[in-house]
């Protein structure tokens, strides 16, 4: 507030006055901007920036909640509030919550995309599960045809058939592993492996165990009779528990 004073004097020295006031008011209040809320791990260093800016100089910006940028926040959320007070008492608030879990320090909430980890915070594959056990779970009794299998036709993949309790690992170039392929118990691997019958196993190249309990290996072989054994290449074992073993060998009778 200014007060203003004009006198007047005429040549006889007669003389007179006047005055009035000029007050200068700031209703405008100062502007502040807080950052959005921010999550981290334990041990994780955060820094931040709030800004402010008034119409008049002399605003002072004070923190009364939080912690300051450039700490390490504890675990949960922590609510940090900042107030801006201009020269004539005009004031403004922001806040924004820092949120810390509990992780292995020093690394990132936000996963690449489509990553999943299991008791880590950095998967390095699709899938990462980080010390400790997993397990699949299914009925004891198996279920006939049953739903379809997760994937079928060609491929390259890992499969678990519950309703059959069969696996398969490695590539099919056709319908080797269609549900009309997968015998009950049975174990495949390999490339375009058939294990069809209850409890076989075949591995390698293009190999079929059809057989209940029978097993093939190698390339191009095939274990068709019951507890049949074959290995090799392009042999076959035929009968009840009949052992094959070598090139184009073919094991006909028990």
């Amino acid at each position: 507030m200014t007060t203003n004073t004009f006198e007047v004097i005429d040549v006889t020295g007669n003389s007179g006055t006047c005055s009035f006031t000029v007050t200068i008011e700031d209703n405008e209040l100062p502007v502040i901007t807080c950052p959005s809320d921010i999550a981290a791990d334990t041990g994780e260093v955060v820094t931040y920036t709030v800004t402010f800016d008034d119409n008049c100089s002399g605003a002072m910006l004070t923190q009364t909640a939080g912690l300051p940028s450039g700490s390490e926040f504890p675990v949960g959320a922590t609510t940090n509030s900042f107030e801006v007070a201009d020269g004539v008492g005009n004031t403004v608030t922001c806040s924004f919550i820092v949120t810390v879990s509990e992780g292995e320090g020093g690394g990132n909430d936000t996963l690449p995309i489509g990553r999943v980890g299991i008791n880590t915070n950095e998967p390095m594959a699709m899938l990462h599960v980080r010390d400790s056990s997993v397990l699949f779970n299914a009925a004891l009794t198996y279920s006939f045809p049953g739903s379809p299998p997760p994937a079928s036709g060609s491929g390259t993949r890992m499969m678990w058939y519950p309703s059959r309790g069969a696996f398969r690992v490695g590539r099919a170039w056709s319908s080797e592993w269609d549900q009309n392929n997968l015998g009950p118990s049975s174990f495949a691997s390999g490339e375009s492996t058939k294990a069809i019958g209850y409890g076989s196993t075949a591995m390698g190249y293009f190999t079929t165990a059809s057989g209940s309990a029978s097993i093939a290996i190698g390339n191009n072989t095939v274990a068709s009779g019951q507890n049949a054994v074959v290995m090799g290449t392009n042999s076959n074992a035929t009968s009840l528990g009949s052992l094959a073993a070598g090139y184009y060998c073919n094991a006909t009778g028990q």
